[in-house]
């Protein structure tokens, strides 16, 4: 009761920013190009995040989210089961340099979490940092009926003040003909997966549905449903045209929503898994009805599948709309949804997102001033933690041969198709809607055990109350694991 009364509490005392890019790798370390990786937050920011002519910007939050920062072999999907932490903590040690550099201040990590290929990582404007509390991370394995991470999804979710953000990495099934498994990994981790993380005195588990702010990114390899026999020979070098040209907003070649926009491609708006009106699209559309979540108008090009270096389509391949951020519906402002046409180190073109959503908080909160000025250097410290436990404990030495041969045909290989769907604008509501009891901001920072890689990364802050659960790993029923103040329990995503 006294949880609820404190929820209740809540009101907004203004607006927090949050921007998304979210990009597959195909198994290359694109974002460790400079350039790469501050158009990609370019492309996501966009111009209608700075503040007059100052420069400053209004961003609060900035997640990545990748797919195939690994290359999907099957030694990788064995042995990679909680990602590559080299790589992991290479773009952790970039990040917060890149971030200041394009939006003028510093930047901190929240929290991390990678498997195989996939991985999430949440920055938050270092103002913010002794404000951030019940931080949690989670994966979940979906290939082979969830026994490996090839596909399936990783979380981080976090509060700031007291409004509950849920940021999900996804990378669903891929092949024409696969709708339906890919609608089941997206109800699976939309509906099941669930956070256990501190409450101040007691340890909760919050759904991820259930937060104020739920953001779910990544490749869905939705693909077009098109009739047998249809000609598509044309269609890669109409679409190549509407990409513009990159110099004209500094490299990112952003087209969408909230910049240079084009509209909906024809063959997207009929062909569609999500919005056509084939067989299957209404499973899709259900599951995103009953996890409240929309998208934004698709009003870019087919992100996949692109020549790696140029602005062409692979001649082999059915373009498709595989790469989509989903968002909640209530109490939330899109400003930005596109694609970045000006990024060609992988044959995925990225996507970015900037969203708007009520700060909430309880009475008194003061929201902190944004600095001038300088950024000052991102660093930052986090507690040493326990390393979390890869979704399964096979070891590769365990797996023969003939189980390698399987992996090496399951999914890792990419069919020629189609692709996802636009939803809805975005719906902004005045009022805010309850969540599950927060940590109470500024508890302290309990960072999941994942988080333990080198790189900048939240600093403590003067705790207003103490936290002093300890981390301790174990693997949980589906697919999932659970660890410490980052419990991490499986994860279902309807996309």
């Amino acid at each position: 009761c006294g949880a609820r009364r404190a929820d209740v509490r809540r009101q907004p005392c203004g607006r927090l920013t949050v921007a998304i890019a979210s990009w597959n790798l195909a198994g290359r370390s694109s974002w460790s190009s400079n350039q790469d990786l501050r158009s990609l937050i370019r492309g996501a920011v966009g111009p209608t995040a700075t503040q007059g002519g100052s420069g400053r910007p209004a961003v609060d939050v900035f997640i990545f989210s990748f797919q195939e920062m690994v290359e999907l072999t099957a030694a990788n999907v064995v042995v990679q089961g909680a990602g590559d932490s080299a790589r992991h903590a290479c773009f952790e040690a970039k990040a917060p340099d890149a971030l200041a550099a394009e939006l003028g201040e510093a930047y901190v990590r929240v929290s991390s979490i990678g498997m195989v290929g996939l991985y999430v990582a949440v920055f938050v404007a270092r103002r913010f940092s002794g404000d951030v509390a019940g931080v949690a991370a989670c994966r979940r394995a979906a290939g082979m009926s969830g026994q490996f991470g090839n596909k399936g999804a990783v979380g981080v979710r976090f509060e700031v003040a007291k409004t509950s953000v849920c940021a999900i990495a996804v990378h669903l099934e891929s092949g024409v003909g696969k709708a339906s498994e890919r609608t089941a990994q997206l109800r699976d981790i939309v509906t099941e997966m669930t956070f256990a993380h501190s409450g101040g005195v007691a340890r909760l588990e919050t759904p991820a549905k259930k937060h104020d702010l739920v953001i779910v990114a990544g490749d869905c390899n939705f693909r077009l449903s098109l009739p047998p026999g249809a000609d598509t020979s044309k269609l890669g070098g109409l679409l190549a045209g509407s990409w513009p040209d990159p110099a004209a907003d500094g490299g990112a070649g952003c087209v969408g929503e909230g910049s240079s926009s084009s509209m909906a491609h024809g063959a997207f708006k009929k062909y569609d898994e999500v919005c056509g009106d084939q067989i299957g699209v209404a499973s899709i559309r259900e599951v995103l009805r009953d996890a409240d979540l929309m998208e934004g108008p698709v009003f870019f090009p087919a992100t996949y599948r692109m020549a790696i270096g140029a602005r062409t389509y692979d001649a082999e391949r059915v373009p498709a709309w595989c790469d989509r951020i989903f968002h909640s519906k209530v109490g939330v402002t899109r400003k930005r949804y596109c694609a970045l046409g000006g990024v060609l180190s992988s044959d995925h073109r990225p996507v970015a997102a900037l969203l708007e959503t009520h700060l909430l908080a309880l009475p008194g909160f003061m929201p902190p001033a944004r600095s001038s000025g300088a950024p000052p250097p991102p660093t930052a410290t986090l507690p040493p933690q326990a390393p979390l436990a890869p979704p399964t404990p096979t070891q590769a030495d365990s797996v023969s041969s003939q189980l390698a041969d399987q992996l090496d045909l399951l999914s890792f290989t990419t069919e020629p198709s189609a692709v996802a769907s636009p939803q809805s604008a975005a719906t902004p509501s005045p009022a805010s809607s309850p969540s599950a009891p927060s940590a109470g901001y500024g508890a302290g920072f309990p960072v999941p055990a994942q988080a333990n890689v080198p790189g900048p990364s939240l600093p403590a802050p003067q705790p207003r109350a103490a936290n002093t659960s300890s981390p301790v790993a174990s693997p949980s029923p589906g697919g999932s694991v659970a660890s410490g103040d980052g419990a991490l329990p499986g994860l279902p995503l309807p996309l």
